[in-house]
């Protein structure tokens, strides 16, 4: 007998009762405890809704389970993301900052070797032309020297040979011309 005989509703007369039987099985009926509604009631309840509330059980259990595995692994997955995430960035300032400071700390280097170079080759220009100012002064001042003894040892050579003169006209006395 199925399940879906089972159910169907009882027709008293297909089965062959008599009066007084089908009184008292529709008097049994009223009250519900007919053995059909027991064993209808019994033998499927007992036998169909525990496998289909385990089915159902499993499946609403399995579903949750899957949904909250499925929310936790994202969840997981994005503080994993971020906390790479993070680590990348912090890792790229660093990058940037220390590559950064060093090519700033290489620049001014670079500045400082620059700017000592200027002023180291200033100097010593500097130097060279206080040296050849001097030199040219010394030379100039040699010249000098050179022309002021010329022109004393010419002075007094002219002082030489106009008091020479002077004594050569005294000597000549008036005498001396008219003679």
């Amino acid at each position: 007998m199925t399940v879906a005989d089972q159910l169907t509703p009882f027709v008293a007369k297909d089965r062959g009762l008599q009066h007084g039987d089908r009184m008292r099985l529709l008097s049994e009926m009223g009250r519900g405890t007919s053995m059909m509604s027991l064993l209808t009631a019994s033998s499927v309840a007992t036998f169909l809704v525990p496998p289909f509330g385990l089915m159902v059980g499993l499946s609403l259990g399995g579903l949750f389970a899957f949904k909250t595995w499925r929310e936790l692994s994202r969840h997981g997955v994005i503080n994993e993301f971020r906390v790479w995430m993070n680590e990348q960035i912090t890792h790229a300032q660093l990058t940037i900052n220390n590559g950064f400071a060093l090519q700033a700390v290489d620049l001014q280097n670079a500045m400082k070797s620059a700017i000592r170079d200027t002023l180291s080759r200033r100097e010593n220009q500097l130097s060279q032309s206080v040296e050849s100012a001097q030199a040219l002064q010394r030379q100039t001042a040699d010249k000098q020297s050179q022309a002021r003894e010329q022109l004393e040892h010419r002075i007094r050579s002219a002082s030489a040979l106009r008091a020479e003169s002077a004594r050569l006209l005294a000597a000549l006395t008036p005498a001396t011309v008219g003679e």
